[in-house]
């Protein structure tokens, strides 16, 4: 009896995923992999309670492994956040005692904040200009060979309204 359990376990895991394959391609998105696995591991666990002759020992059991499955991902899951807070206040530690031993004039004179995303933008905006305009300089001065230039360009008419 639990050889044809076994055999029906895996015919149906088989041909679901073959049957899921063809009509939709090779899994390609997270949450469809995760409900796949979940579909997966959902049928074997039938098939576990169905192959044994006492349902009390394969209710315990099947208790016994659904609880294991969700106390080692929330375990996990607790475990890598706290190891993420962890490293940052070792990293911040580390960091502040290092420039306390160091010489006052190799000490930054600030701490660095991270950019937004509006002042990363002002700042792209402002240095543009700034590189646009010492362009423009150098193309009206007389150190710039603008015969030579335009004859490089596809729109010297373009390249001539920049300069003026």
């Amino acid at each position: 009896r639990h050889w044809t359990t076994l055999s029906a376990y895996l015919a149906c895991s088989a041909g679901l995923s073959v049957v899921i394959c063809y009509w939709l391609g090779p899994v390609t998105s997270q949450r469809t992999f995760r409900l796949l696995e979940i579909a997966l591991r959902a049928l074997a666990l039938l098939c576990m309670l169905a192959s044994c002759q006492f349902w009390q020992v394969s209710g315990v059991a099947a208790v016994a492994i659904l609880l294991r499955g969700f106390l080692t991902s929330a375990v996990s899951a607790v475990a890598k956040v706290s190891m993420l807070r962890l490293r940052w206040a070792l990293w911040q530690r580390l960091e502040s005692a290092f420039w306390r031993c160091c010489p006052r004039w190799l000490r930054p004179l600030h701490r660095r904040r991270w950019l937004t995303e509006e002042d990363f933008s002002r700042q792209g905006r402002e240095c543009t200009e700034v590189a646009l305009e010492h362009l423009r300089r150098h193309c009206a001065s007389p150190d710039c060979d603008a015969w030579r230039v335009s004859a490089r360009l596809r729109d010297p008419a373009g390249f001539a309204q920049f300069v003026q």
